[in-house]
Formats: C-alpha cells, sequence, structure tokens
C-alpha cells in the first residue's frame, strides 16, 4: 500500500516537474550564406551536412537575381533536408523603394518556399535621409504579406534602432574583423543590447585567411582573446550566419583548412558540440 503511494506520489511530483519548469533554450542554429554558384565547388552540397540552414542570394534591391540559380540550389538543399533561407542586398533609399524591394523578396520567398529572409541593408540604405522609416516600411510590407516567415535585419549597427527592430523577428548584425580582438569586441557589443535575447543573432566571417597570420574569423582563443566557440557558449545567440560559401581569394574554407581555422563544417561541428545551452534541471 505505501509502496504505491510512493509510487504515485513521485509521479505526481514528476510530472509537476515538466509542467512548471521553463522550457529548455532552444540550440543554436547555423546558417551558411551562399552569394554565387561560381563561387562553390562542384561538391558543396556535399560539405554542409553540419549547417542547419542554407541561405541563398534571390534579390537585388528591386528586381531577382539569377533567379534560375536559386530554383536549382534550393532543389539542392531540399535533398539535403536543409532549411532554406533567402536573402538580398538592399538599398531601400526611399519608404517607395523600400516597399517595392519587400514586394520583390516576397514573391522570391514564395516562389521556393523559403522560411526565412535576411535584409543585408547597404551602405546606401545606412545613407539615406531616413534609415529607420525605410527599414520599418520594407518590414511592415514583407509581414503583412508573409507573417509566418523569419525577417532578419542584417543591417548595420548604428542605424538599427530599438524601434526598428521591433518589425523584425531577429537582430542579425555583421561582425566582420581580421582581428580576433576586433571580432570579440564587436561581439560583445552587438550581444550587449538591451533587446530581448530572442531576437540576437549573428553573421560572421568563415575563418579564411588574410594574409599569414590574420583570418576573417577565429574559431579558438587567441592570446587571451575569445574566439566564436568562446562567444557563442556565453552569448547563445538565436542563429550564427557564416558569410560566405565558396572561394573568395582563391582559398575555399569549405573545402580545406588552413593554419588558423578548420573547414567550415568542420568548425560549425565543433562549435554544435562544444556550446550547447546547459539544460534545465
Amino acid at each position: 500500500m505505501f509502496k504505491r503511494l510512493f509510487e504515485a506520489i513521485a509521479n505526481a511530483l514528476r510530472v509537476y516537474a515538466r509542467v512548471t519548469s521553463p522550457p529548455e533554450e532552444p540550440p543554436t542554429k547555423y546558417i551558411l550564406t551562399v552569394w554565387k554558384k561560381s563561387l562553390l565547388s562542384i561538391d558543396w552540397h556535399e560539405r554542409i551536412s553540419g549547417f542547419d540552414v542554407i541561405s541563398l542570394k534571390a534579390v537585388d534591391g528591386d528586381h531577382l537575381y539569377h533567379n534560375e540559380n536559386v530554383r536549382e540550389m534550393a532543389r539542392v538543399v531540399d535533398k539535403q533536408k536543409k532549411e532554406l533561407h533567402l536573402w538580398g542586398f538592399h538599398y531601400c533609399t526611399s519608404e517607395e523603394m523600400a516597399k517595392a524591394e519587400a514586394i520583390i523578396a516576397v514573391n522570391a520567398c514564395k516562389s521556393v518556399n523559403a522560411t526565412g529572409y535576411h535584409l543585408n541593408a547597404e551602405k546606401q540604405w545606412a545613407n539615406s535621409s531616413e534609415p529607420q522609416d525605410n527599414a520599418r516600411v520594407f518590414a511592415q510590407t514583407f509581414k503583412s504579406m508573409l507573417p509566418a516567415t523569419a525577417l532578419y535585419a542584417n543591417c548595420f549597427n548604428t542605424e538599427t534602432t530599438d524601434e526598428v527592430l521591433e518589425w523584425f523577428d531577429y537582430f542579425e548584425p555583421m561582425i566582420y574583423g581580421t582581428k580576433i580582438s576586433t571580432i570579440a569586441n564587436k561581439f560583445e557589443n552587438r550581444m550587449s543590447r538591451d533587446i530581448p535575447d530572442a531576437k540576437k543573432a549573428v553573421m560572421v566571417g568563415t575563418g579564411r585567411k588574410n594574409g599569414d597570420t590574420q583570418a576573417w574569423g577565429y574559431l579558438h582563443d587567441k592570446d587571451g582573446v575569445r574566439g566564436l566557440v568562446s562567444l557563442v557558449k556565453e552569448f547563445q545567440p538565436v542563429s550564427v550566419n557564416f558569410f560566405r560559401a565558396g572561394r573568395a581569394d582563391e582559398e575555399d574554407i569549405m573545402v580545406r583548412p588552413n593554419r588558423i581555422n578548420p573547414r567550415l563544417n568542420d568548425q560549425v561541428k565543433m562549435l554544435k558540440e562544444e556550446c550547447q545551452p546547459p539544460k534545465n534541471v
């Protein structure tokens, strides 16, 4: 009798713990941004197993970008069972242009069933007379037509105000540099902004070389300065987006490592292994 009573109490406590415990933090997603098909190795699709999302360039301002290539690569992404995002260079120099560019982006997403879109806002947007209003119009137009598609503000940090971010699902600042201290400082600064953690994402370099001693990204700590593993482990961004896939300056870090970093797919696998969020107990 007492045994059955104790078992009933134990079961009730386990149910209570499941109901009242906060949900576990979802793991960080890893995104690979693809620009030009011509920059990719012929077997690029075999080198993305660690990634969760592949983001293809589909828009340039107010027109589609190499649409047939996008459709072809989208089919490859689907076969690899990866989530598909799209992105584009955007200029949004006026509210009218912002609306037109958003409609093009929506049509691109609909054509391949993309689940996310990254607004890569260029200097023309940042230098326009009302960049915040233009970004708002882009986001309002996009979300009114595709409310379930995730929208990333992949924009300059200074012009991307808190008011702008109210209209976007995620803030995805570009964190580039060739010195590990520059990257670490930018990462810490951007991720320390007073916005909800659930909106915080980052775009980083792939770790390709810059000369003999520097790289566009550092996976591990160096000389006491934190590398990407340490930064992701602490800040747990929603996603880490690598710009960009394929060959750059005669190097393709997707194909072979360099003296500073492993191959890109191996970097992602190490990040996933070492940066899992703590489980709630």
